[in-house]
């Protein structure tokens, strides 16, 4: 799958992992991030930290 991802060049959203699974996506490595946080990388760019969060609506009927 990252092999494919890279081939297009679509855009990708990295979430907290262990830096030991080496370059995932362009030159960007995995790293530690908190609770709902990642790197989002596409060709291009500079890679950016972003923070994912679910609605309220669907965390109140878990």
């Amino acid at each position: 799958m990252l092999q494919t991802t890279r081939d297009t060049g679509a855009a990708t959203r990295l979430m907290s992992d262990d830096r030991t699974e080496g370059q995932l996506g362009g030159r960007v490595h995995a790293e530690r991030f908190g609770a709902g946080r990642g790197r989002y990388v596409r060709r291009g760019a500079p890679p950016y930290v972003v923070q994912v969060a679910r609605p309220a609506a669907v965390a109140a009927t878990d």
